[in-house]
């Protein structure tokens, strides 16, 4: 019986190109640089790496146009190893991902191509714009989120609220609304430049731990332990954590750590 001829095809999509064929890897210098890239970044799973030569290869290939290595992809590509990715492609500033192996390698560059470009967060800081909108529908419909009386000039009364009030109270779902829209300009303006996995979200939950503890002061919430309501003792829960997770990444330096472990300069010969 002859033997099946060798699959041989490649396809051009938005953004990527796949390549099949039995010199694929020889002539990957080749389309990195009819792309107009110039700083690789290769992506494969500690298996394909420890158990074959093809990665080496492919760092071969490359020559000076690799710019490093991430070889800790795992099955269905999990958030965390995702955040390491990410991390290192900040550290790396590549042009280009070449992922060498099978779907899950492919799903983690899609990944770190979408999570580069916006710095690296996944979604909670999305989140924290919505919750500040969300406020804006507590203050319109007056369900007795407001605070407590107040003389003060921007003290308003809900009579028409869901819970009316004729009093002057303070706005409370405002002021949630305004350090809310702080948090995320504080967090937006930082991602690009905070570079280990986690740390945004620990700032995040420091800071609306901080809001949500003062916000409390002016509610009609009633208290429950230590003069303070179980909000304020939830976001107290929350900044000891924040402020316990800055400093264990701030010690550990764990993006930096995947870096180094994880960066492999290309070795002519695959050796």
């Amino acid at each position: 019986m002859a033997s099946a001829a060798p699959l041989h095809y490649s396809f051009t999509g938005t953004d990527q190109e796949i390549v099949c064929g039995p010199d694929s890897i020889s002539d990957i210098g080749k389309v990195v640089d009819r792309l107009g890239a110039s700083r690789a970044m290769v992506v494969c799973g500690p298996t394909i790496y420890e158990k074959a030569d093809v990665v080496q290869r492919v760092q071969a290939a490359l020559g000076q146009r690799c710019a490093g290595l991430f070889s800790g992809v795992q099955p269905h590509a999990p958030v965390e190893v995702l955040d390491e990715a990410v991390a290192i492609a900040t550290e790396l500033a590549p042009d280009i991902l070449i992922s060498v192996g099978g779907g899950s390698t492919s799903d983690m560059c899609k990944g770190i191509a979408l999570l580069f470009a916006e710095g690296g967060n996944i979604g909670f800081i999305q989140i924290v714009f919505g919750y500040a909108i969300g406020r804006i529908g507590c203050q319109l419909a007056g369900d007795g989120d407001y605070g407590v009386p107040t003389d003060l000039p921007w003290g308003m009364a809900y009579p028409d609220g869901v819970v009316p009030t004729l009093a002057k109270v303070h706005p409370a779902p405002v002021y949630e609304t305004l350090m809310g829209l702080a948090i995320f300009g504080v967090l937006w303006s930082a991602r690009k430049r905070i570079t280990i996995p986690g740390l945004s979200f620990y700032l995040y939950l420091i800071m609306t731990g901080m809001a949500r503890l003062s916000v409390e002061f002016v509610r009609l919430n009633p208290r429950v332990l230590w003069g303070l309501t179980s909000a304020q003792l939830i976001s107290v829960v929350l900044m000891v954590v924040g402020v316990g997770g800055v400093v264990y990444l701030l010690r550990t330096r764990r993006g930096r750590r995947g870096l180094e472990g994880s960066l492999e300069p290309a070795r002519p010969g695959g050796e």
